[in-house]
């Protein structure tokens, strides 16, 4: 089973999206960041495998990366993320 890891909060990228509910990561409600982290560890413990590579479509702020990272040798984004979150890419390259 994968774990969730939950990202350093300036490794993401929480430019507004209308489809993502990254805005919960940041929320003063700890109840809502609670459900939020809760959902998430939910979709890693679903992951029962480790991969050779990930591909990651549409990933939001970028907050299952970390995750990702750890189940898989490679992680691979969409070009748009790597312009959007250097920090995490640079991260994730290491």
């Amino acid at each position: 089973m994968a774990e969730f890891v939950i990202p350093q909060e300036n490794s993401l990228n929480f430019a507004k999206q209308e489809d993502d509910a990254s805005w919960a990561y940041k929320n003063k409600s700890s109840f809502i960041r609670n459900v939020y982290f809760k959902r998430l560890r939910m979709i890693m413990s679903l992951v029962d495998n480790s991969f050779n590579k990930v591909l990651d479509i549409g990933t939001g702020c970028g907050i299952l990366l970390p995750s990702m990272s750890k189940i898989a040798k490679e992680v691979m984004l969409e070009i748009l993320v790597c312009l959007k979150m250097p920090n995490l890419y640079a991260k994730m390259k290491n």
